[in-house]
């Protein structure tokens, strides 16, 4: 066979191996949120790990989520846990209270340019059309190639990003002396 008879199939065979790949691609690449059975509330947020000469920078996006909510720890001299849950806005119970809260004004219309119909913003609890936002439980682990001065960390949690600066430690010279015999 020529090249130019056998390149569909191989175009086809290519298209194939990496359909397979493409979610698990997805989400190590562009940190998506895990599907099916083990989307059971775990997010993966999108982070970015950079090194300078003296220290590592570890920036998580985390949009939604309370500085409360977020915990950093060593597991050892080298590795860094972050970990958290991204919970949604308001739960039911929010709901419910701002329910009682206003019984007299439970409502508020707005306009809606678009539809040209009145919308309504309720202190009820909604049923989603559509819920995109992702919430849920995360736990990110990061190793260093080296020990790292843990009592130094400095973590900033801002804009729904988290920036930890992990410092280096300073390299001491240990002057050895040489005594003479």
């Amino acid at each position: 066979m020529t090249i130019p008879r056998l390149l569909p199939t191989l175009l086809r065979d290519f298209d194939r191996a990496f359909s397979s790949l493409e979610e698990p691609l997805s989400q190590a690449l562009f940190a998506r949120p895990l599907r099916g059975a083990q989307a059971a509330n775990v997010y993966r947020p999108a982070v970015d790990v950079s090194e300078t000469k003296n220290a590592y920078l570890i920036e998580a996006e985390l949009p939604g989520a309370r500085r409360e909510d977020i915990d950093l720890e060593f597991t050892d001299s080298n590795t860094i846990v972050v970990k958290g849950n991204i919970g949604p806005k308001e739960t039911a119970q929010s709901y419910t209270d701002a329910s009682s809260a206003t019984s007299e004004a439970s409502a508020v219309t707005t306009s809606n340019t678009d539809a040209h119909t009145p919308t309504t913003i309720s202190a009820e609890i909604p049923t989603y059309w559509t819920q995109e936002r992702t919430l849920g439980s995360f736990r990110r682990s990061f190793t260093f190639p080296t020990a790292v001065d843990s009592e130094r960390v400095r973590a900033v949690f801002r804009d729904g990003v988290l920036s930890v600066h992990v410092p280096k430690p300073e390299q001491k010279v240990n002057k050895i002396s040489i005594t003479a015999e």
